[in-house]
This record gives structure tokens, C-alpha cells and sequence, in this order.
């Protein structure tokens, strides 16, 4: 069993449900509540990733799932923000 848990935990890890994305030529990277000054760019629009929220509740006992994803991949780019000419 503690196996089991392990290989999930692990998987949630690797396979995080935001993902980063290029946009005009540029890798725009997730962020979350931790990290948002670092990665967040102006012109980029970004969406809250449903699925690490998911996960986050899922494995809210093991406190560890949460902070990671919650703290550093919340939210992921969709699309630049029309009429935002600012370089990355």
C-alpha cells in the first residue's frame, strides 16, 4: 500500500496538471502563490490550473502535494494579452 501511495504521490509530482507554454517565441513558465514575482510576465494572460487544485484536495494530508503545487504551479499561460507590447 505504501508503495501505491508513493508511485502517486511521485507521478503527481512529475505530471503536474499546468503545464508551460510557448508564446511568441518565448517559454513562459507556471507559477503559483510562492513564486508569482519570479515567473509572472505582464503581457501573458494566465487561468488556474483545475487540476492541480484537484489533486491538491486530494492529497491535502500529506501537506507536501499542496505547497508544491499550490506554491509554485497554480497558474499556467494561456495566450498573450492583446495590444500588451512589453518584451518577456
Amino acid at each position: 500500500m505504501k508503495k501505491a501511495i508513493a508511485a502517486i504521490l511521485a507521478s503527481v509530482m512529475l505530471l503536474g496538471c499546468a503545464e508551460d507554454k510557448h508564446i511568441d517565441g518565448y517559454l513562459h513558465r507556471t507559477y503559483g502563490v510562492f513564486d508569482k514575482d519570479e515567473n509572472r510576465k505582464d503581457c501573458v494572460y494566465y487561468t488556474v490550473s483545475g487540476g492541480n487544485i484537484f489533486w491538491s484536495i486530494v492529497f491535502v494530508e500529506s501537506i507536501f502535494v499542496p505547497v508544491w503545487l499550490i506554491g509554485f504551479n497554480l497558474y499556467e499561460p494561456e495566450a498573450k494579452i492583446p495590444g500588451c507590447e512589453k518584451k518577456p
